[in-house]
């Protein structure tokens, strides 16, 4: 999964669907990519908008970096259709974590009265990552700031290496240690920050994390590979 700080930035734009469109040519698989339907959501509604670069979801995703044209985003969706898809939580999805939806929800949203850094667009893309991290697969992003939300709310994060994330990914992918990591340069080229969720990921640590992670609520491993 794509975080929206990714696509939000004009310097890492053409980059990420750079990666996509390289990966689709040389990796030849069926792997796909999604965003969040609620940020794509977001932008379609108040893509004329002027406003919408001081709004708080792009401003939040953005950190601070030159801003992409939101319809640039939209059209650089639309050139992928087959290979980046809109991620959409199921009803069966929803219901399975309508607890932890509170459970985000409330935690952030401590924090409007404080500082103005959430709303619900926001916390609904928190909501469609944390889902997606635990019962798909990785989530790649330019900043950091997701992950801590992840923290704020209680989540347990165990963050590893750049050895230790090679070494994931290895085992992930059935690799030898002689073996080029192609998988590793592409998810490396898209972000910073690198986020693995869910019980078959820790299983592939050592028994005592793994005994850990399973009595607790909420977890993931982030990578600074």
């Amino acid at each position: 999964m794509i975080d929206p700080s990714l696509i939000v930035a004009k310097h890492r734009l053409s980059r990420t669907f750079g990666s996509i469109s390289e990966h689709r040519i040389l990796r030849k698989d069926d792997a796909k990519f999604y965003v969040s339907k609620k940020f794509l959501d977001f932008l379609n509604e108040h893509k004329f908008k002027d406003e919408l670069r001081d709004s708080l979801p792009f401003k939040y995703f953005l950190h601070g970096a030159p801003p992409s044209d939101p319809r640039e985003i939209l059209l650089e969706m639309k050139n992928f259709p087959d290979y980046i898809e809109e991620f959409l939580v199921s009803e069966q999805e929803y219901s399975k974590y309508k607890e932890k939806y509170e459970w985000i929800h409330t935690s952030l949203s401590k924090m409007i009265g404080k500082k103005k850094f959430f709303d619900e667009t926001i916390l609904g893309v928190l909501f469609d990552e944390w889902i997606f991290l635990q019962e798909s697969s990785w989530i790649v992003a330019r900043i950091k700031k997701p992950f801590k939300a992840f923290k704020i709310a209680g989540a347990a994060c165990l963050e590893y290496s750049k050895k230790a994330f090679k070494r994931l990914v290895r085992t992930t992918v059935k690799k030898d240690i002689e073996e080029v990591l192609t998988k590793t340069d592409v998810l490396r080229a898209f972000g910073k920050w690198i986020a693995v969720g869910g019980t078959s990921v820790l299983s592939l640590l050592n028994p005592l994390v793994s005994a850990l992670g399973g009595a607790i609520g909420g977890y993931f491993l982030l990578f600074d590979p």
